[in-house]
């Protein structure tokens, strides 16, 4: 076959599966946005005004982001850069097996890290907490 057609090929194809995974990403979240201008089988506004209606709801769940964000990323660095410094800076033995390792954990999703953490020690104390769920996400996310 031709280069060109063989090149004019790929590139449908790629341009196929770039249109498809963006409308399986996007289609759930036009389906989430269109019921929350929709109520009982008609347009309404009714769920957007409940929503922002109750500005100290916001303001709770704003601090509670920034809580979870600067919690998460103090924990990743605190565990992060010394163990960077140890496996790549260092003669550390086995040095290559804890960096695989590190990149193995990188491949499980968040959410399983969560589950694993509440099964261990239960929804108790600090883990339903912004302060827990900081330290459920920089132990995630210290590998990356």
């Amino acid at each position: 076959m031709d280069k060109k057609l063989l090149e004019t090929i790929r590139r449908g194809a790629a341009s196929l599966i770039v249109l498809f995974l963006g409308l399986a990403c996007l289609l759930p979240v036009l389906v989430m946005l269109a019921g929350a201008f929709w109520q009982d089988g008609h347009p309404s506004l009714a769920h957007v005004v409940a929503v922002f209606s109750n500005w100290k709801r916001i303001a709770t769940l704003l601090g509670n982001t920034a809580v979870v964000c600067a919690g998460t990323v103090a924990m990743a660095l605190v565990l992060g850069i010394p163990a960077g410094y140890l496996i790549f800076r260092t003669d550390l033995p086995f040095r290559r097996l804890i960096a695989g390792a590190c990149v193995l954990a990188a491949c499980v999703p968040v959410h399983v890290t969560a589950t694993c953490w509440m099964a261990l020690l239960g929804m108790q104390f600090w883990l339903g907490h912004a302060w827990g769920a900081a330290w459920i996400g920089g132990i995630a996310y210290t590998p990356l």
